[in-house]
């Protein structure tokens, strides 16, 4: 009885038409904060000349993709990075609140009896404002201040995911940052990641029929 059952799973498994889901993200480009360390005034979101030449670099390894939808941080410098890539392709960024960078300060102490997640509103400026649109409801986003508050970022990033395009035929672009992107990253692969997530390169995600997902690239390398 049991061999007859798990036939019959087998066959149920292989009879249900798979649509994997494919996620590319990709870490927005060099800033000053990235390049000296010091990321007072402006410098978080200003762009290198490294970083300027990176969003230009980063409209030709896209190319090999179609997106279904590209999703991008609220912040300046994701912004900037996939705007080259919008603008030569007449296409549209989403922007998601969850996608902003957190749990970098290594601040602890939040508790969520302390208060809800802090907000500011999205600031797109009029020239960009015919290439990101404000998804309805997600007009703010975190300001987490604490590694907490960032870990619950990521968990509302996660599930927003999972709800929206698990098991879909869908190939999404996520423009983001560098550890927010990591944290998530592993929690969709569900182990930890040895290296970190460098500016202006591509980690690629698919999904397999099991639900898990393979690691196809890590920084623009084949795994």
């Amino acid at each position: 009885m049991k061999k007859i059952l798990s036939l019959f799973l087998l066959f149920l498994c292989l009879s249900i038409e798979v649509f994997p889901l494919d996620i590319i993200f990709l870490r927005h480009a060099e800033t000053i904060g990235n390049a000296g360390g010091d990321y007072s005034g402006n410098n978080g979101d200003t762009l290198t000349a490294i970083g300027r030449r990176q969003t230009q670099n980063v409209v030709v390894k896209l190319e090999k993709f179609k997106f279904d939808i590209i999703l991008a941080s609220p912040l300046t410098r994701a912004r900037l990075t996939i705007l080259p890539y919008l603008k030569k392709h007449g296409a549209i960024a989403y922007i998601w609140p969850e996608l902003a960078e957190c749990c970098s300060s290594g601040k602890h102490g939040f508790t969520p009896t302390k208060g809800a997640l802090s907000g500011r509103l999205v600031n797109v400026v009029p020239g960009e404002r015919q290439y990101f649109s404000l998804v309805e409801g997600k007009r703010c986003y975190y300001l987490s201040d604490y590694y907490e508050q960032g870990t619950r970022q990521v968990e509302d990033l996660y599930r927003n995911l999972v709800k929206s395009f698990w098991y879909k035929d869908k190939t999404i672009l996520l423009v983001g940052h560098g550890t927010c992107g990591k944290k998530l990253i592993e929690k969709i692969l569900g182990h930890s990641l040895s290296v970190y997530l460098e500016n202006a390169q591509i980690t690629y995600l698919r999904q397999r029929a099991d639900g898990g997902f393979t690691l196809l690239l890590l920084n623009d390398r084949p795994q």
